[in-house]
């Protein structure tokens, strides 16, 4: 009888690692171009580029909210499952259990989910404006306002609900991804890794789904087949 070999953890992507490194080479490059800051009109381009990236932001938030909003019969319709982070009172009350749980599944119709991760994007992108607002005013920091303008509509462009809603692309499954998933994370014992047991929750939701339409399917065929041999 033979043990069986452990596996090996997976290995960041490329993407991955330029996601994780890119605010680094960021910085880099802009030090390594040895702009004047200081000078009003560098200064100011700067700030009109960052304004600019936060209205093409958040104006691209306001049109996925209308859509939503339009398809709201549509997508109240159908349902996912999702492993949702545990509150700080369920934390606190899985700790006094013992448990070291970080996610609970949880199920929703594609409209309260679609408008639930919107909201996230929104006070996300919130608070990322209001820690760079205060890095410049506080440090007058502007290659920051440059690495946030960037940063954000990069990430934007490639978040689920702007490729499903804005793009069109009917490829986007959900529950999505998690964008800022630490890349390194499957390095990490699954007792420390929330996000691979978020992974591994959706998956047995996705197989008890797939096992609730087969039966559901043979229900029907059955029937049919017992009308036939009559």
């Amino acid at each position: 009888m033979t043990n069986a070999q452990p596996q090996m953890p997976e290995l960041p992507s490329g993407k991955q690692l330029l996601d994780s490194f890119f605010p680094i080479l960021m910085f880099m490059f802009l030090n390594w171009l040895k702009l004047d800051y200081t000078e009003p009109t560098t200064l100011w381009t700067i700030r009109a580029i960052f304004l600019a990236s936060v209205i093409v932001q958040y104006g691209s938030y306001f049109v996925i909210y209308r859509r939503i909003e339009a398809k709201k019969e549509e997508l109240s319709q159908q349902t996912v499952s999702f492993a949702r982070p545990l509150s700080m009172s369920e934390l606190m009350a899985a700790n006094a259990e013992g448990r070291t749980d970080t996610h609970i599944l949880d199920t929703s119709t594609f409209y309260d989910y679609d408008k639930s991760q919107l909201k996230s994007l929104v006070k996300s992108g919130l608070t990322s404006l209001a820690i760079t607002a205060f890095f410049q005013w506080k440090w007058q920091l502007t290659q920051i306002l440059i690495l946030n303008a960037v940063m954000t509509l990069r990430k934007f462009r490639d978040a689920p609900l702007y490729k499903l809603h804005v793009e069109g692309d009917r490829s986007v499954k959900r529950p999505f991804k998690n964008q800022s998933q630490n890349p390194f994370s499957s390095f990490l014992p699954d007792s420390m890794n929330p996000e691979k047991q978020a992974e591994e929750l959706e998956r047995r939701a996705a197989e008890n789904a797939k096992a609730a339409k087969k039966a559901a399917q043979q229900a029907v065929v059955a029937p049919q087949t017992g009308k036939r041999k009559k």
